[in-house]
């Protein structure tokens, strides 16, 4: 679907995505990858030129929103909850109603529905 997602797998020395370390996130162009303590890439992709769509926005509310983008970022329910100062299982419902409302099941479907639309 033209997003790239990157994960660590448990690496020993980590993986840097433009100097942060991270577990999860999403690629875009242009960013800095640093394998190891010697690999350094530079992620570029060449977007179908042609394929040009207009996406629905989503039928989220602020709130929603906000989480869906923490959800992004590769935070857990209980990092959501305390940054935004609710409780897990607040965010667990949030979550319950975002799925239901984008007719998706995952925290990678919700990424890349935000992704998509230039919010992640």
């Amino acid at each position: 679907d033209g997003i790239f997602n990157l994960i660590d797998l448990a690496s020993t020395n980590g993986i840097h995505v433009n100097g942060v370390r991270v577990d999860l996130t999403i690629l875009r162009g242009q960013d800095r990858i640093e394998v190891g303590p010697v690999a350094r890439l530079c992620f570029t992709f060449d977007a179908d030129p042609l394929e040009e769509t207009t996406l629905p926005p989503l039928d989220l509310s602020p709130r929603q929103l906000e989480v869906a983008k923490l959800v992004c970022q590769g935070l857990t329910n209980a990092e959501i909850a305390a940054t935004l100062g609710i409780s897990a299982r607040t965010v667990t419902s949030h979550l319950d109603h975002i799925y239901t409302r984008l007719d998706i099941g995952s925290r990678s479907a919700l990424a890349t529905a935000l992704a998509k639309r230039g919010l992640a």
